[in-house]
């Protein structure tokens, strides 16, 4: 029997919805499902449920569409997972970071509302199901347009200003995200290696691309990496970590037209410059168009909304001028580049029974997954737009 299996039960969940309603709430029924395949969630089972339920029992049948979140049961994900502190650092976003916002004087919703959170008995988060409000995923596989990354980045932008006002009031709720995707760990150093060796073995294929496999050694990347995780000396911001487009829920008016985006998934909260979210939604995030066109555009848009931002929320902070924030951009590419080495490849793999985080770390030979990702020609089409790039960035200096 599953942990959601075990976990889910009428008596749970009318024990939650008693807490959250503060009402006294009967179950009458309820069912669950998979919110996504294989392939589009690689850290803990996500579920949908749905349940029906009375209100102190006189009141016509209410209905709640919940998603939930619940610790992996694999052995070999839990233990990844647990080295790199996800579960621990979503619960704590949830739990005390967006309350905190939500205090400040000016807000905008940012995320779904969490119903329950807890680390006992097993990490477990439940939230608000966004998609009966309307909200819907992009597709991964085609990315990002420039409409709707830039709405992205006004969301972000409103996060980062309102971590810095939290920071301002009680910064132990801000510092304690100290590690984030890519830092120091074995984790980490063996995912990066086995990325590396597919990278090296893929560019060799191509003309135009083989230089950049040779550029540079492993342990290069990693030094460069783990170091560039750590906080600016003058101006810092609670990044959301893992900004990629499964991440992101947009809204539109009955005419189509776009009209809010929500946060999802705050595993890899790191607090450090905004360069790392900003690298790694472009590099993620993003179609072929906005990416080779766009990056100027995004920049100077993101920096426009968070100066704004921040005098709402009137913090003290003084932010960076737009040159240093640009140059902070540069200096940071390495994490971008990380970006394109070890996740991109991951996010933009089809979706096959073996599509999952222990496989890809695992055999990199012909007809594994780990080998359909770095050899899958969407993947080679942005290598092609962003090796350059990074390389003009001072990467492989």
């Amino acid at each position: 029997m599953s942990t959601a299996q075990t976990l889910i039960t009428k008596d749970f969940l009318q024990s939650v919805l008693n807490a959250y309603l503060k009402r006294h709430v009967k179950i009458t029924n309820f069912f669950t499902s998979n919110v996504v395949s294989t392939g589009e969630q690689f850290c803990g089972e996500l579920l949908r449920i749905v349940a029906t339920y009375t209100i102190e029992e006189r009141d016509p049948n209410g209905r709640l569409s919940i998603v939930a979140k619940i610790f992996p049961e694999d052995e070999a994900t839990a233990s990844s997972i647990s080295i790199l502190r996800c579960f621990q650092n979503e619960l704590n976003v949830y739990a005390e970071v967006i309350p905190a916002i939500y205090s400040l004087d000016y807000r905008e919703k940012l995320a779904p509302k969490a119903i329950y959170v807890s680390h006992n008995p097993k990490p477990t988060l439940l939230l608000e199901d966004l998609t009966p409000l309307g909200y819907k995923m992009q597709n991964r596989l085609d990315g990002l347009n420039l409409d709707h990354l830039l709405l992205a980045v006004k969301k972000l932008a409103y996060f980062h200003a309102a971590s810095v006002a939290v920071y301002e009031r009680e910064p132990e709720k801000i510092t304690k995200y100290d590690t984030g995707m890519y830092f120091d760990n074995d984790v980490t150093n063996h995912y990066i290696s086995v990325c590396w060796s597919s990278f090296v073995e893929v560019t060799q294929k191509f003309t135009g691309l083989r230089k950049y496999g040779s550029k540079m050694a492993c342990d290069t990347i990693k030094n460069k990496l783990f170091s560039s995780m750590k906080p600016s000396g003058k101006f810092n911001v609670l990044n959301h970590g893992d900004a990629w487009t499964n991440n992101l829920m947009f809204s539109y008016d009955p005419d189509g037209k776009l009209t809010d985006v929500l946060l999802l998934d705050f595993q890899f909260a790191a607090f450090s410059t905004p360069a790392l979210d900003l690298h790694y939604l472009w590099v993620i995030c993003t179609d072929v168009d906005t990416k080779t066109k766009h990056l100027d555009t995004v920049l100077s848009y993101y920096y426009k909304e968070l100066v704004k931002y921040l005098l709402k929320l009137q913090v003290e902070t003084v932010p960076p001028t737009i040159d240093e924030f640009r140059k902070e951009f540069d200096r940071k590419a390495i994490f971008g580049f990380a970006s394109v080495l070890c996740t991109l490849p991951l996010f933009l793999g089809n979706e096959r029974s073996d599509a999952t985080l222990v496989d890809f770390l695992g055999d990199g030979g012909p007809n594994t997954f780990r080998y359909s990702c770095f050899n899958n020609e969407k993947y080679i089409e942005h290598l092609k737009i962003m090796l350059p790039i990074y390389d003009n960035l001072g990467v492989f200096d």
